[in-house]
């Protein structure tokens, strides 16, 4: 992502449940249309809302070593 341009404080990982998984990591790249996900789990890169999760922690975008819960 970083090679492709995308500025590093637009990227941040998350952590998810997803049903029949269990916690999982994904990676969200912060755009003027929202915050979109991209998992590895799928090829499809869709908006966080959009995804099924439950959202469990997120990286505070800018600063990666600051957490925050997803409420």
């Amino acid at each position: 992502m970083v090679a492709a341009g995308i500025p590093t404080d637009r990227l941040f990982l998350a952590v998810v449940y997803k049903s029949g998984v269990g916690l999982h990591t994904v990676l969200l790249v912060r755009t003027d249309e929202g915050d979109m996900v991209l998992d590895s789990l799928t090829s499809r890169i869709r908006h966080w809302h959009q995804t099924g999760f439950i959202w469990v922690r997120a990286q505070v975008p800018g600063s990666p070593l600051q957490w925050k819960r997803v409420a």
